[in-house]
């Protein structure tokens, strides 16, 4: 029985376990995990370059061994392997996040989770609408994180993104 390198990775990929960020809003800034339960992933949808899903796999390996965290200001690149990059950026302008190590790890984790179970259902691949033909180019939630200019349980709303590097 033949197997395309896609059928094994997706076979694989589905059978790891879903994680998602569990800081449950502690407000409180371990610089590691500092955000909440992302919303539901949502497929972005274009014409550009896809990534490949091992790259994102293997970002998400590279972060997983740095002991380190941000501090959001703005659109910010987290993490950068191949054809796959993980970006952020603050949803209200000026406000400042923490985001740690292991909150980006469970994302990426997410984010392909999601990808994968898309291109399993079909609703990953091209679509063609009034001539444009297009295709899941990348993957996109909004996370709340503790705050980095605020003392006490406030957060502040991360959109974040895997996406092709270009």
């Amino acid at each position: 029985m033949h197997f395309s390198a896609l059928t094994a990775f997706v076979a694989l990929a589905a059978a790891s376990p879903l994680a998602l960020p569990q800081n449950a809003g502690s407000g409180g800034n371990t610089r590691s995990n500092s955000c909440d339960v992302t919303s539901e992933p949502k497929a972005v949808r274009g014409s550009g370059p896809v990534p490949v899903l091992d790259d994102c796999n293997k970002m998400r390996d590279q972060i997983q061994n740095k002991e380190e965290s941000w501090t959001i200001t703005g659109p910010a690149e987290l993490g950068k392997f191949g054809t796959c990059r993980f970006v952020v950026t603050t949803v209200t302008g000026g406000d400042k996040a923490f985001v740690g190590v292991s909150d980006v790890k469970d994302l990426i984790g997410t984010a392909v989770h999601s990808w994968t179970q898309a291109l399993q259902d079909g609703s990953a691949g091209p679509t063609s609408y009034q001539g444009t033909i297009t295709q899941q180019v990348g993957v996109e939630a909004n996370v709340p994180c503790d705050s980095a200019s605020a003392s006490g349980a406030r957060q502040v709303t991360i959109k974040w993104s895997i996406e092709h590097s270009k």
